[in-house]
């Protein structure tokens, strides 16, 4: 039996980030280098706190990048709402701010904050940011299943054939030959658990670290791990059943 996921792979969902900032200067820039180099992110704008609340109770994202310094003290009350919101409150929150002082900092944590990027900055270095936190929030919330069963990344039109290392309802991290084309950081790829000889579970998902087996050039296998994007409850229900039975082998 096949369990799919969300659709083919050209209507996998996105990362959906929302950039905060009232200066309309740095919101096209977000926007621009992050959807030009990576087609998997769509990012929408908030020209305020208020703006942003109202737009955040109707959708939600994957992701809040904050201009702090634009519209102080209301960019403290926007973290202190999110932070206190029901069904929001554990939402990744990116601050940029110009102000680097340990005050600066110090506050940023007591907002709660999950990192933060000192203007004037680089599209790469703001990636870098998105991938530790959409790491740290997604693969380290549920608790992670050793195992080897057989797994399949399909990416654009590739695959890559592996074996897992490690699984958990959020993520996966799996090992795979550089004889195969890997995947890209925060590339939208389809995930294939070989479940037994006649089932497979597929999870949308996007790629959130790609690390080398072995600290050396030419090393053969390469680690990539997986943040899952949530699917059909259909499917939920076959990957919690999947990782219970891993866990009495």
């Amino acid at each position: 039996m096949v369990i799919s996921g969300d659709g083919p792979a050209g209507n996998e969902k996105k990362l959906r980030i929302l950039i905060v900032d009232t200066l309309v200067q740095m919101r096209k820039f977000v926007k621009f280098g992050l959807e030009k180099n990576y087609p998997n992110i769509l990012v929408e704008e908030a020209v305020d706190a208020r703006e942003a609340m109202s737009i955040l109770e109707k959708k939600g994202y994957d992701l809040v990048i904050c201009n702090l310094d634009a519209y102080t003290p209301k960019g403290e009350h926007i973290l202190s709402w999110l932070r206190e919101h029901a069904f929001l409150g554990g939402t990744p929150v990116i601050i940029i701010t110009a102000d680097n002082s340990r005050d600066s900092v110090a506050k940023a944590v007591r907002l709660g904050v999950n990192a933060y990027i000192i203007k004037p900055f680089t599209i790469d270095r703001l990636v870098q940011k998105i991938i530790l936190v959409v790491e740290r929030f997604d693969r380290r919330s549920s608790e992670r299943i050793s195992s080897t069963n057989i797994v399949r990344l399909k990416h654009k039109h590739h695959a890559a054939h592996g074996l897992l290392i490690d699984i958990s309802l959020d993520g996966m991290l799996g090992v795979f030959s550089r004889e195969h084309i890997i995947p890209h950081i925060l590339e939208m790829v389809v995930a294939d658990l070989q479940v037994d000889d006649a089932r497979i579970i597929t999870m949308a998902g996007f790629v959130i670290r790609i690390q080398a087996m072995e600290a050396y050039l030419d090393t053969e296998n390469i680690k990539v791990a997986v943040k899952f994007i949530e699917g059909s409850k259909q499917t939920k229900d076959e990957l919690f059943s999947f990782i219970e039975a891993l866990k009495t082998r």
